[in-house]
């Protein structure tokens, strides 16, 4: 797929916009190609399914509307290698789904002497799909090849650059991690405190999620036992890291950074306010800003008061 030939064509059918259509190009720009570009950043739905209509092909919104999966048709490794997942039979033709909308109906090597036809189903569909059906059990830890293969949505074997977040992916595969991309999942802003700054900062990590009593803490190198133990001793919790490149790491500790600086300007003012109307603060930030507003209504209420005081008395004036 030609990536500016297909986000034009893409943009001139209102499939996506002109946001969407910038942020497609720089992930491509940055190392990704166009299918992955278009599962971040576009409409998937929408878009494959004008693939599929373009195509002629049957689409699937989601892998459940194949209702029957023949699994045991193809393994994992064939399935990286066509970019294509089983469906069922139908006489002599082996149905099969894909992402891709280039793929090509007829006979296939995969298939000796039978007709491989094609259904399109939507990218993170078909990846949902593949780690259904090939769970880590059957698969073990991926390698290198097939982890490339299943994240930047290519053939095995095929020549293909990554972006920095595609490579930390491909390496949490190949290592039984997690990986969590934040452009489509990102930290929870309620676990933020759990972990100090200059914590984060020595340990290059950042706390995303809790489940349960685990709180799935961002790390740019997850096999640093030192830190995770460091982040273990400060949060009592269990730390399980998720790969993400350092970079990410980086820009999550100056954002963080910032919003603490915003954060005790906002205090420092709160407690001036408090400060010139003599009100003692009571350490619960909460219940001193609803006293800052019921004072500040009071005064309102006194100065309309002395307004309408004013006009009494200029009124009388003029009666006499």
């Amino acid at each position: 797929m030609n990536p500016t030939l297909t986000l034009n064509h893409l943009l001139d059918r209102r499939l996506i916009d002109r946001k969407q259509y910038a942020a497609c190009q720089e992930e491509v720009q940055a190392g990704s190609n166009v299918i992955h570009a278009l599962h971040l950043f576009s409409p998937e739905a929408a878009v494959w399914r004008h693939f599929a209509v373009q195509g002629k092909y049957t689409f699937y919104q989601t892998y459940s509307e194949l209702r029957v999966i023949f699994s045991d048709l193809l393994d994992f490794r064939t399935a990286l290698q066509y970019s294509i997942l089983p469906h069922r039979t139908k006489g002599l033709d082996i149905e099969v789904v894909t992402f891709d909308p280039s793929a090509m109906n007829g006979l296939h090597e995969a298939f000796p002497g039978r007709t491989v036809r094609h259904a399109i189903l939507p990218p993170s569909q078909w990846r949902s799909l593949f780690e259904l059906l090939y769970p880590p059990n059957l698969t073990g830890r991926l390698s290198e090849e097939h982890a490339k293969a299943l994240v930047t949505y290519t053939q095995t074997g095929m020549e293909t650059t990554m972006t920095p977040e595609q490579h930390a992916e491909v390496i949490a595969l190949t290592k039984s991690l997690r990986y969590i991309d934040l452009r489509t999942d990102p930290p929870d802003s309620d676990v933020r405190h759990l972990i100090t700054l200059p914590t984060m900062a020595q340990s290059m990590a950042y706390p995303h999620h809790l489940e349960g009593g685990n709180l799935i803490t961002l790390m740019a190198d997850p096999e640093d036992h030192a830190a995770i133990d460091r982040l273990t001793r400060q949060t009592r919790l269990r730390i399980v890291p998720a790969i993400a490149t350092a970079r990410v790491i980086d820009t999550l500790l100056r954002q963080e950074q910032q919003y603490q600086m915003e954060r005790s300007e906002q205090n420092d003012t709160h407690l001036s306010l408090l400060e010139e109307l003599g009100i003692e603060p009571s350490g619960n930030r909460s219940a001193d800003v609803q006293r800052l507003i019921d004072t500040a209504a009071q005064e309102s209420r006194r100065d309309q008061q002395q307004i309408l005081a004013v006009f009494e008395t200029l009124e009388k004036a003029e009666d006499t």
